[in-house]
């Protein structure tokens, strides 16, 4: 079982945290360093010369090897009611149409078959395969060129809309690289710089600190550090969920064991009402604790004032309500809150904006979900939801 940090590092004691440091450097040259795709095999190449799908292709060559016979059959019923040049234009519309299915080699396929077609059955002298007419040989061969442009034209315009999907795909990934980097520089060089002028200080041997004046710079390291550790913790966990690497130990645990962990880093801007008869959770408590760390974090960094953290039962679930003061989100905002490196606004509060979004992921891995509520008198609350443990299977000493 994979035991998850949860504790959100903080300023404060003679305690640091340094461990955090030589990750910073591992992240930050695989985060820099781009990744190559490797040479597809070569039945993903050969597969890459259409660019329609395979069921496309399939149904385009089933229409080439019976449409051309059908509609002979269907022209053969009418009596000769329908002349050589509506015939033709027929035929040309069937392989316009298996070109937009199937692409380039159905329709050659099709311009083929309906080629013998019109020659066998409909160009005089019929039933064979010679064109008494030279008029008639010249309308097929323009309907065989026809149809191989219609189907070349169909298949680059396939292969370019490919192509421009792909160039999208690419361009926006870059961006979100781009703005990941800007971000996460920023981040980490502000409290590396913090560390930096602080260590300096106190290794500074012409100037002699006072007391307070130490205790100031080793509390500056302190935060620093614990700023840090909580942004590079962020970061792998949002890679380990999108991996898929989080599995959950579920169990019957108590909220009590649970949520004063959680919110020790910011106790002193909380206020936590805990009922002392609280039924248990069915959770996994360390996944849990990060989910709540995250939220409780995020309200205090937006709230002027203390937030609250209470709870709620009902008969399927227990619901932890974090609610905070700060200026709240419309709509559109609570709509992207949870994805990466979102943050309100560029002057408020700080970090990249992963702290939701991992704790939304380790929400949906324990079965616990997380909704944004309007606070009445302003603010937002943040409601998360966990599932109450059966009584007969999941709580301890029943």
């Amino acid at each position: 079982m994979v035991t998850w940090s949860s504790r959100l590092p903080h300023g404060g004691g003679d305690s640091l945290s340094w461990a955090c440091l030589p990750r910073v450097g591992a992240w930050w040259t695989a985060a820099m360093t781009p990744t190559l795709p490797d040479a597809p095999p070569a039945a993903t190449r050969r597969r890459a010369l259409s660019p329609l799908s395979a069921r496309r292709r399939v149904i385009g060559w089933v229409l080439a090897l019976t449409s051309p016979g059908a509609i002979s059959l269907l022209f053969l019923d009418t009596g000769g009611l329908v002349g050589l040049p509506t015939q033709v234009l027929v035929f040309l519309a069937l392989t316009v149409a298996v070109a937009l299915v199937g692409g380039t080699w159905p329709a050659l396929a099709c311009a083929l078959v309906s080629f013998l077609c019109i020659n066998w059955f409909f160009t005089p002298p019929t039933r064979l395969l010679s064109v008494a007419d030279p008029e008639n040989l010249l309308a097929l061969l323009l309907f065989v060129l026809v149809a191989v442009g219609v189907a070349s034209v169909v298949d680059l315009a396939a292969r370019r809309h490919v192509q421009a999907s792909r160039a999208a795909v690419l361009a926006e990934t870059d961006a979100a690289r781009t703005a990941l980097l800007a971000a996460v520089s920023h981040d980490l060089r502000t409290p590396l710089a913090a560390i930096r002028t602080a260590v300096d200080g106190l290794r500074a041997t012409d100037v002699e600190l006072a007391p307070q004046d130490a205790d100031a710079l080793v509390e500056t390291v302190a935060t620093s550090t614990g700023r840090l550790e909580q942004l590079i913790d962020n970061l792998l966990d949002l890679s380990r969920l999108q991996a898929g690497a989080v599995v959950p130990s579920l169990r019957a645990v108590s909220l009590d064991e649970v949520v004063p962990v959680a919110i020790e880093p910011v106790a002193g801007s909380v206020e936590l009402a805990l009922p002392d008869d609280l039924p248990f959770v069915h959770t996994d408590p360390g996944l849990l604790e990060r989910v709540v760390a995250n939220v409780v974090a995020n309200a205090v960094r937006w709230s002027p004032g203390r937030v609250q953290v209470a709870v709620a039962v009902s008969p399927a679930r227990v619901e932890l309500r974090v609610v905070d003061r700060g200026p709240g989100l419309d709509a559109a905002a609570k709509a992207r809150m949870f994805e990466p490196f979102q943050r309100l606004s560029d002057t408020g509060g700080s970090g990249v904006g992963l702290g939701l979004a991992v704790a939304q992921g380790f929400a949906r891995a324990v079965g616990a979900t997380i909704l944004p509520e309007d606070t009445p008198e302003g603010g937002l609350t943040m409601v998360v939801s966990v599932p109450r443990a059966e009584p007969h299977r999941d709580e301890p000493g029943v």
